[in-house]
């Protein structure tokens, strides 16, 4: 089993003690050999081309610490890690990225934090009002160049992580144990199976009426088209198949009839979205 990029950063932050434990710097004593680790590789090609924070059913941190990584269309290795802290209000969020382009290992000396609401949502129209702390590795870098990278990072890094997070909300997202030591193999060379972490993996909506994919409500015939992933949140007054609660996440899937035509759909790759 290939090594997860997790195991690289790890020794890269042990080969680089000042990074993760200069006592003048205490927000870059940094451990994540504690976190839960996810590969997010199988839910990559689900991510909608533009994230809105806002309409993400749920923000709240299942786990104190978290490892989520990935690799882009570029092959190149993705990862977000987070430490989560209950306020009084409901949380807070502390994220270091980390990246792996074309072999250079990049660890960004940035400490971003974030407040979620004790709902997990945040309010309509807003973004996640980043904050950061640059430390003294950045100190003659231009204030320009460092929003351009918390720009970037929010983009292409941060919105992955918190769409996982959201998905392990959803009533139909099961979290499946992969790698770690295997107790029943004797054989040393085949005892362990790579760093044990999860994968996040959709239910089969073989139970999912098909009307729930071929027709929206009124029954009114639609063309071929592709639909992307998305939440559904049913709730008390309108539940699913008139019992269940909760946010779900429904695949990308093929929807409507060929002989009433096809829609092509086009749509842009992230756009600025509000911090």
């Amino acid at each position: 089993m290939k090594s997860m990029f997790f195991d690289q950063a790890l020794t890269y932050l042990n080969e680089n003690k000042k990074l993760t434990g200069n006592p003048l710097d205490p927000f870059f004593n940094i451990s994540i050999s504690g976190a839960k680790k996810f590969l997010l590789d199988n839910i990559h090609p689900s991510l909608p081309k533009e994230i809105k924070y806002y309409e993400l059913p749920n923000l709240a941190p299942p786990y104190p610490e978290m490892w989520f990584e990935w690799r882009d269309l570029d092959q190149d290795d993705m990862a977000v890690y987070a430490r989560t802290q209950k306020t009084a209000d409901g949380w807070e969020y502390g994220l270091f990225c980390f990246t792996n382009v074309k072999n250079f290992m990049g660890f960004h000396p940035l400490y971003l934090t974030f407040q979620v609401p004790a709902s997990g949502k945040i309010k309509t129209g807003e973004g996640l009002g980043l904050s950061y702390y640059a430390g003294q590795y950045l100190e003659s870098v231009p204030a320009m160049e460092i929003e351009n990278l918390i720009m970037d990072l929010n983009n292409n890094l941060i919105g992955m992580m918190l769409f996982a997070v959201s998905l392990m909300h959803c009533k139909n997202i099961v979290e499946v144990e992969k790698g770690g030591k295997n107790p029943n193999i004797k054989n040393r060379r085949h005892r362990s199976k790579g760093t044990k972490h999860y994968v996040l993996d959709v239910i089969p909506a073989r139970n999912i009426k098909r009307t729930e994919y071929e027709q929206p409500a009124g029954g009114i015939q639609q063309r071929l088209h592709f639909r992307r992933g998305h939440f559904k949140d049913y709730t008390p007054e309108r539940p699913l198949f008139g019992k269940y609660v909760g946010a779900f996440w429904w695949e990308s899937h093929v929807a409507g009839k060929a002989e009433l035509g096809k829609v092509v759909k086009d749509y842009q790759i992230f756009p600025k979205s509000a911090m």
